[in-house]
């Protein structure tokens, strides 16, 4: 392999690329290095298919193809190539368990007041248990660290509902630590 595949898939790790990505640059990149051109003979030339384009180390996708995309020798600095458009890695995490999305939110079916047991169920009571609401509501106020907000004990700490204060939602439905953190990242 020569420095510019190492280079290529050194970027395309440190900006996070999938281990599909990574191990479709190595795969391309052995396969380059393996080609007699590349060790120095000179292969007798062949036309290339059609929608492929010889860029000097054989026929390429230049459509497609992370070292070559949109013309000859153009590197995506990330290894995606598409329509032949170098794009940045996107990372989508999605809710993580046992939270599921509701609403454009991760919700907890199992404790979630406004999506009690199923997205958009929501208690009269303001009291969700195990996924079944609960009318039972003894009044003996919030237990450290948690506050009264809108008549419900918050910990504003991870409520992405009362994050760092009361009725401060999170969109992403993530609350840490009080601040509210994106879902998605965009990596590159």
């Amino acid at each position: 392999m020569d420095h510019a595949i190492i280079d290529a898939v050194a970027r395309a790790v440190a900006t996070g690329a999938s281990r599909r990505q990574v191990l479709r640059l190595l795969a391309m990149g052995t396969v380059i290095g393996w080609r007699p051109g590349r060790a120095g003979a000179v292969p007798a030339r062949l036309a290339c298919a059609a929608r492929l384009t010889d860029c000097g180390t054989g026929c390429v996708d230049l459509w497609s193809d992370p070292f070559n995309c949109g013309g000859c020798g153009i590197a995506c600095p990330n290894g995606v190539c598409e329509g032949g458009t170098c794009f940045p890695v996107h990372a989508d995490i999605g809710c993580v368990l046992p939270t599921v999305m509701c609403g454009g939110l991760c919700a907890d079916l199992r404790s979630d007041p406004n999506n009690c047991g199923a997205c958009g169920t929501v208690c009269p009571a303001g009291i969700c248990e195990g996924g079944t609401c609960s009318s039972v509501h003894a009044d003996i106020g919030c237990v450290l660290p948690t506050v009264m907000c809108g008549g419900l004990c918050a910990d504003l700490r991870s409520d992405p509902y009362h994050c760092g204060g009361c009725g401060i939602a999170c969109a992403s439905g993530v609350c840490e630590g009080g601040t509210c953190f994106p879902v998605h990242r965009n990596i590159g």
